[in-house]
């Protein structure tokens, strides 16, 4: 039964907020996707938003904006609408009778072996760059999520057993998993654990943040490593190269991925990824022309007999 007090499109994302277990990084994203439904159509109530104006929304961002941005903002608004309807504000979910777009399917990017080189390089000109470079390589080493590496406790890692523990409250898909320590990556981490002992003593290392740059460049503000220092950090080095060497965290993820499903079991990749689908795996595979060449030529060759035709 609808209730009696109308309800905004802000305080309905309030309450969704207020009662679901939303990561920070998801409820930006729904903040976002009601932030330019609100520009746009400037809705008076959730109550009044009809599928007629839902579809000349639509249009408008297609015009300016790509499917895959079409699509995010549709999948938060009839996730935020299913819970308008559960809580009477509505009777239907307008957003459900709109149709996500068809988006062309793109090659992963992955970071390419000259801008690690090039990142490596500079960086060992930078003070602080020994602990850039840690992060780089736990980046390129374990394939975690941005928003994984800054949720990282030293009580998560064990470096006698070799294992790190990515908990379910820094997990995109809230599960918690077990990922192994490379052997690449053993004696940098160990360094971090030192270094961080000598600055913040042994009391620190039981469940301080295990990448807290703020211990050794006091030019960061606050008291621990934010995802936004991090992006910002990578980003100002991409500037410096004049844009010409990309590097992100999640170029690192799919470098990762994509490296590995060419070489190990796909259900050994979901595993370390994260992975609730087998199908979000395979997404990674990309396979080499001169495999595919191989591949066809395993056809059985038609027996061979003299061409009998007749030319016309």
């Amino acid at each position: 039964m609808t209730r009696n007090r109308d309800c905004t499109i802000d305080r309905l994302l309030e309450e969704y907020l207020e009662l679901k277990e939303v990561a920070e990084a998801t409820a930006r994203s729904y903040t976002t996707a009601v932030r330019v439904f609100k520009k746009d159509r400037k809705p008076k109530s959730v109550r009044r938003i009809t599928v007629e104006e839902l579809a000349q929304w639509r249009d408008e961002v297609l015009a300016r904006a790509s499917g895959a941005t079409w699509n995010t903002y549709l999948r938060h608004l009839r996730a935020l609408f299913n819970f308008a309807v559960k809580r009477g504000y509505r009777k239907t979910n307008p957003f459900l009778e709109i149709d996500l777009v068809r988006t062309p399917r793109k090659r992963k990017r992955v970071i390419e072996d000259d801008a690690i080189l090039y990142y490596q390089k500079a960086l060992q000109h930078r003070e602080d760059g020994w602990f850039w470079w840690t992060v780089t390589l736990t980046f390129y080493y374990t394939g975690i999520r941005r928003r994984q590496l800054v949720g990282l406790h030293w009580s998560d890692i064990d470096l006698e057993e070799r294992v790190i523990l990515l908990r379910s409250e820094t997990s995109k898909n809230y599960r918690e998993w077990r990922i192994p320590i490379s052997e690449p990556l053993l004696e940098p981490l160990l360094r971090l654990w030192e270094k961080t002992r000598a600055v913040a003593g042994r009391a620190y290392l039981r469940s301080g943040q295990v990448f807290n740059v703020t211990l050794f460049n006091p030019a960061y503000a606050g008291d621990q490593l934010t995802e936004t220092q991090l992006s910002d950090f990578y980003n100002r080095l991409r500037r410096r190269s004049g844009g010409e060497h990309a590097i992100s965290p999640h170029r690192f993820r799919h470098r990762f991925a994509s490296e590995l499903v060419r070489r190990a079991p796909p259900k050994y990749v979901q595993e370390l990824m994260g992975h609730t689908s087998i199908h979000t795996t395979l997404e990674y595979v990309e396979v080499e022309m001169d495999d595919l060449r191989k591949t066809a030529e395993q056809m059985p060759l038609i027996p061979d007999q003299p061409w009998s035709g007749k030319p016309k």
